[in-house]
């Protein structure tokens, strides 16, 4: 049989016998990503609060986004080409959105992300719907198919679940960073047709760049362990299976500058989307667990080279600045060191200067002496967060003292 096949863009033809053909997909089967303020089908019909930061005259100084971990795109494409089976779907939406009167907030429909593969009824609406519950729980027996499918209430049209994954999306309180906490999984239908898979999600955070997938503010990968068609799980099958801290919230200069001008809507007006951005979701299945982990590995590694990159350009465009801030910044941090070696040397000494308390100590006594250990420990720990980030830096220094 004649094969044609094409990949990223490039055509391979030939002839495979068919033993060696791979396995026919169901070309009706997409996967779709959403976001909603909550979570649809792992938590209860109560709506989180939106996380306003205040008025935009008191966030004239952004918080800025930091070195984008670029290459991202490309590696979710490549890594495990040849025992991976990957597809995924990608939202365009707004980080944050300017309301009434002229404030500045997370987008509310940061609550949670829902990855869907299957068929489905036609394209989705461009508006969030509101949440709508008309039957409580988290339905977790694979007969509650029909109860699952209230997806359907809440504008996603799926008409046939292949596999469905949700997360809550946990923000920090200083609103710089997010982790994805698993609250449900549901396979019913592995791309392939097998019947056990290794299964990966990928969650990654897009800006607005000049090239498709650039710059990556943030790629969370859940490896989700191995998985048998018509498992069902909820958040406390799934409670080990989240995400690290992840960047991406800080606003660009591009966006504050473009929020300051824009004119606030009215009362009854809706929100004005700030900060563009695309949220990409992905299933990735293998048949070993090993090969989950090496799909991860080759994405990981694939993004060392960019980010490196990235740091040397910002270094290229002043070498001379860059060198003399670093020195600068290495003596500082020695200083600091040295101080607070003198610090816990000083604490040190004057402990043993106390000498051994009489008997039977006076409470006055024991007072004294437990405030001296106190400031011997405490010095200690404060020398020794100083000496480990100068061991980091590289930094030869040798001590008497050792750190735990």
């Amino acid at each position: 049989m004649f094969l044609d096949l094409r990949v990223d863009g490039v055509s391979f033809s030939g002839l495979l016998p068919q033993s060696q053909l791979p396995p026919e997909r169901d070309s009706t089967m997409e996967t779709r990503v959403y976001l909603r303020r909550q979570c649809l089908l792992s938590e209860p019909n109560v709506a989180p609060e939106p996380e306003f930061l205040g008025a935009l005259a008191a966030i004239f100084l952004p918080l800025l986004i930091g070195k984008a971990i670029g290459g991202v795109s490309a590696a979710l494409k490549k890594a495990g080409a040849e025992k991976t089976v990957k597809d995924s779907g990608r939202l365009p939406t707004y980080l944050y959105q300017l309301s009434n009167p002229n404030t500045l907030s997370l987008n509310p429909d940061l609550g949670c992300v829902i990855v869907v593969r299957g068929t489905f009824s036609g394209p989705d609406n461009d508006r969030t719907p509101e949440i709508i519950f008309k039957t409580n729980g988290v339905f977790l027996d694979p007969d509650d198919e029909r109860r699952r499918i209230r997806l359907n209430d809440n504008g996603i049209p799926v008409t046939e679940i292949a596999a469905v994954y949700e997360a809550r999306i946990v923000t920090s309180q200083d609103g710089t960073a997010l982790y994805y906490e698993s609250r449900f999984l549901e396979v019913n239908e592995f791309q392939d047709g097998g019947k056990q898979r290794s299964l990966v999600v990928s969650v990654a955070l897009f800006g607005a760049g000049a090239k498709e997938g650039d710059p990556t503010l943030s790629l969370a990968l859940m490896n989700l362990g191995e998985i048998r068609r018509g498992t069902v799980l909820g958040p406390a099958q799934l409670k080990s299976k989240r995400s690290t801290w992840l960047g991406g919230l800080g606003i660009s200069d591009a966006s504050m500058e473009a929020a300051k001008k824009i004119k606030a809507p009215g009362a009854n007006d809706p929100p004005v989307g700030i900060m563009p951005v695309t949220i990409e979701g992905g299933l990735a299945e293998t048949e070993k667990a090993n090969d989950a982990l090496l799909f991860i590995a080759e994405i990981l590694d694939a993004t060392k080279e960019t980010v490196s990159k990235a740091i040397a350009d910002e270094i290229l465009k002043d070498p001379t600045k860059a060198v003399t801030e670093a020195a600068d910044a290495l003596e500082k941090l020695r200083q600091e060191e040295e101080a607070a070696y003198s610090a816990y040397l000083t604490a040190k000494s004057a402990l043993a200067q106390m000498g051994e308390p009489p008997a039977p100590p006076t409470a006055a006594d024991t007072a004294k002496r437990e405030a001296a250990v106190f400031d011997v420990t405490k010095a200690k720990r404060a020398w020794c967060l100083k000496f480990d980030a100068v061991k980091k830096f590289g930094l030869v220094v040798v001590r008497a003292d050792t750190c735990p």
